[in-house]
């Protein structure tokens, strides 16, 4: 039922308003007439003026054609409320000389009526409003309430599912949300549909129904599933058996959004699922408001299940920036003959930066290591962790810097396979008593060497894939001998690829530059200006990596 017929009022009900009956038996005197009210089917409602009931209905100038009834003569007028006829007003003379006086009145009274009746509609147009406003304010204030303790998404989408469908009154309905990295929607919460289906429902993104909403963030309703082409519905739509409506979740909404029967209008935002609902109690069809109610609604579901996918990740961000800073050395080693300098500048998200010191009791000499895991999340500190375990455990069976590397990738790279990561590492082994360099890469950017008298900077490179890519990878070991003075800067990619407002990259020129000029300097001071170089350029915009560096400095003395 559309909602003007809903919002109508029947012509009984118009005559029963005060005074009015009494009104027209009034003007049916003065007129000379007798006047019949009929209502839609022609059935009488009120005579006027006619107590021998004069006035045949069957007798009036009217056809039925098409579902409708048809005037072919005067004396009868259509009582329409925005072109729906919801009776007639019939009137004749008593005299016979009196024809157009009937006609007059017959016009006249079926205009009153249906100027009553357009503000009857009007009156309870503004009820319904008002009344469908009060449960939607209901509903969102309820919500809000239920989810305030709650901070888990699906718990989130079951208190959400719950709640609206007390107010649409369904039989079934489901939020799916995105697996981006699948490019599908699963069920994160349902009502009316087997808990054990639950898990198998999988839709793709533009496939069905919801996909197809998901992909387009614009709403559907169906007024009849069975109208729709083979094949159409799958997984919680295939458990529709009437009509459908499917919402997405939107969040970043830009404008308004216009609704109405069949689609609404795409707005402004990012698409996180779907909320879908069939089979409305009663058998009743879904109307435009169910339509514009469940539209609202999708957008404060949307907002509240990113705001608590949002706490999810701030408690993992938290864990991990706890377990990468509790990777990091305290300070570095006493080394004889060299200054040692590390830092860890930590990302506003977590990145996966990590630098250690190693001391071979063995031979004496001392391992450093920088390395970066992709990824921002738990799962790439934690790898980070069993990284350094690795690496450590590897450095004290060996001084080889590529024996290490290979022997690493070894055994890290089933791990970083099933977790879809991969590593950057440079390994170096310095030997004190000869001045020795030794290193080795995965992958990693190459060190930095200052050489006092030399004009510029060298690069460190050594060739090397990165640890996770492919198993059984050996790594060549590069060996330098180092002179009082020489200065060594290890570093990873967030200096480098810090950009400013324009969007330029720092960059390894830049670095360079900035490392020679600060060589002369402390180990910690070259870290230091270095750092405030970087923060220069970028006006502190190099939150989004880890930026992490470590520096050695050869001064004198080989005895540690």
């Amino acid at each position: 039922m559309s909602t003007v017929i809903g919002n109508l009022v029947g012509i009984r009900n118009l005559l029963d308003k005060a005074n009015l009956v009494q009104f027209l038996e009034d003007t049916a005197r003065f007129y000379g007439s007798r006047v019949l009210v009929l209502d839609p089917a022609l059935e009488p409602v009120a005579r006027l003026n006619d107590p021998e009931e004069t006035l045949d209905p069957t007798r009036l100038p009217l056809r039925r054609e098409a579902n409708a009834w048809m005037i072919d003569g005067p004396g009868v007028h259509a009582v329409d409320v925005y072109g729906h006829t919801v009776g007639f007003l019939c009137a004749e003379p008593i005299s016979a000389g009196d024809g157009h006086a009937a006609e007059a009145l017959c016009r006249h009274a079926a205009g009153i009526l249906s100027e009553l009746g357009v503000k009857e509609y009007e009156l309870n147009d503004l009820s319904q409003e008002i009344l469908d406003s009060y449960e939607e304010v209901n509903l969102f204030y309820g919500i809000s309430s239920a989810v305030g303790t709650v901070r888990d998404v699906e718990a989130i989408c079951t208190v959400i599912l719950e709640k609206v469908c007390e107010i649409i009154r369904v039989n079934r309905a489901s939020i799916l949300l995105t697996d981006e990295k699948a490019g599908e929607l699963y069920v994160a919460a349902a009502v009316g549909i087997p808990a054990e289906e639950r898990s198998r429902i999988r839709i793709p993104v533009g496939e069905g129904i919801s996909g197809q909403v998901m992909e387009s963030r614009t709403a559907r309703l169906v007024d009849d599933v069975g109208n729709l082409p083979h094949g159409m519905l799958s997984g919680f739509e295939s458990y529709a058996t009437s009509s459908f409506i499917s919402v997405p979740l939107l969040v970043e909404r830009g404008a308004g959004v216009s609704v109405g029967v069949g689609a609404v209008a795409v707005p402004d935002g990012k698409a996180i699922g779907v909320i879908n609902m069939t089979d409305k109690k009663g058998d009743e069809s879904f109307t435009s408001g169910d339509l514009k109610l469940l539209t609202a609604l999708s957008h404060q579901a949307a907002v509240l299940i990113e705001n608590t996918r949002l706490i999810e990740l701030e408690k993992e961000l938290r864990i991990a920036r706890d377990i990468q800073q509790g990777l990091l050395p305290d300070s570095p080693p006493v080394v004889a003959g060299l200054e040692l300098a590390g830092t860890c500048q930590p990302a506003t998200n977590v990145g996966g930066d990590y630098y250690d010191f190693v001391w071979r009791e063995q031979d004496g000499n001392l391992a450093v290591v920088i390395a970066d895991v992709s990824g921002h999340n738990v799962a790439s500190a934690l790898m980070m962790a069993v990284a350094r375990s690795a690496l450590r455990s590897e450095f004290r069976a060996t001084g080889d810097p590529g024996t290490v590397l290979e022997r690493a990738n070894g055994f890290l790279y089933e791990d970083l396979t099933r977790a879809e990561l991969f590593l950057s590492i440079l390994c170096m082994v310095y030997e004190p008593e000869g001045r020795t360099l030794r290193y080795s890469s995965a992958g990693h950017n190459p060190a930095l060497l200052f050489r006092p008298g030399e004009r510029s900077c060298r690069i460190l490179d050594a060739d090397g894939l990165l640890a996770g890519v492919l198993d059984g990878m050996t790594y060549p070991t590069e060996e330098l001998e180092l002179r009082e003075g020489d200065v060594v800067m290890l570093y990873t990619d967030g200096l480098v690829e810090a950009v400013n407002g324009s969007g330029e990259m720092f960059g390894l020129a830049r670095l360079a530059d900035v490392f020679r000029l600060a060589a002369q300097r402390p180990s910690r001071e070259i870290l230091d200006r270095v750092f405030a170089a970087v923060y220069r350029f970028s006006g502190d915009r190099s939150g989004a990596d880890d930026m992490t560096m470590v520096v050695l400095k050869v001064t004198g003395g080989q005895d540690r």
